[in-house]
């Protein structure tokens, strides 16, 4: 009887285990902003920057947090983005490098509550682009009165790593702008389609848990033989 019980809290602690590994870990992700001047315009006939390598203008001025895990929205013309810019970088730093033209590159994650296609807010004053997951998704590297506004990206649940390199040509009229919908549904509505194929780390768990009850159970009929 003794091994019997055994067997069966092994049962329930395999069991325990299985259910943790399945719950999602909560994602917390902040989104980076590195600033870079001067710049004198897009010296590269329309190349865009290689999201893998260093961002190619100016020198680097201020790093600074712009966002959290739904993404970011700047305004640079705004008195309140201008005041965070002042707060953040320094008031010196912002008057004399981020008030006429630089370049920016964004980084950080998108988290998306399920895997699934979604409307994001995408746009900037100039020029854009933005990869995700490694993967390019859109964008305009040129001078530009704003645009395209938003974007379809596939993305998976959880965090989504994203690198948005920006510029602004001359200043007036600059922003740039990368977030997730408001009440983040995916398109179509409704529960996407995943695949319920466990995860490798899950297979383990789970034959390391029935070799348990296996070794249990013989021990318990050696007993009782």
């Amino acid at each position: 009887m003794h091994h019997r019980n055994t067997a069966r809290r092994a049962q329930r602690a395999l069991s325990l285990v299985l259910i943790a590994a399945a719950v999602p870990c909560a994602v917390h992700a902040q989104v980076q902003a590195q600033f870079y001047a001067p710049f004198d315009g897009d010296t590269t006939g329309g190349r865009h920057p290689d999201p893998n390598q260093a961002y190619p203008y100016g020198h680097l001025v201020c790093t600074t947090t712009v966002g959290d895990a739904s993404g970011f929205s700047l305004d640079f013309t705004s008195s309140a983005t201008q005041t965070f810019l002042d707060g953040a970088c320094g008031t010196n730093v912002a008057n004399t490098y981020l008030q006429h033209s630089f370049g920016a590159r964004f980084t950080g994650s998108l988290v998306a509550p399920s895997a699934g296609a979604y409307n994001l807010a995408f746009d900037s004053d100039d020029g854009n682009w933005l990869t995700i997951n490694n993967q390019f998704v859109g964008g305009n590297w040129s001078i530009q009165g704003g645009g395209p506004g938003s974007i379809t990206a596939m993305l998976n649940a959880g965090a989504n790593p994203f690198v948005f390199d920006y510029y602004e040509n001359t200043y007036g009229g600059a922003y740039a702008r990368l977030q997730l919908p408001a009440g983040l549904t995916p398109v179509p509505p409704g529960p996407p389609s995943t695949s319920t194929t466990p995860e490798p780390s899950t297979w383990v768990l789970l034959g390391a848990g029935l070799l348990g009850v296996a070794a249990a159970r013989r021990r318990a009929r050696v007993t009782t033989a």
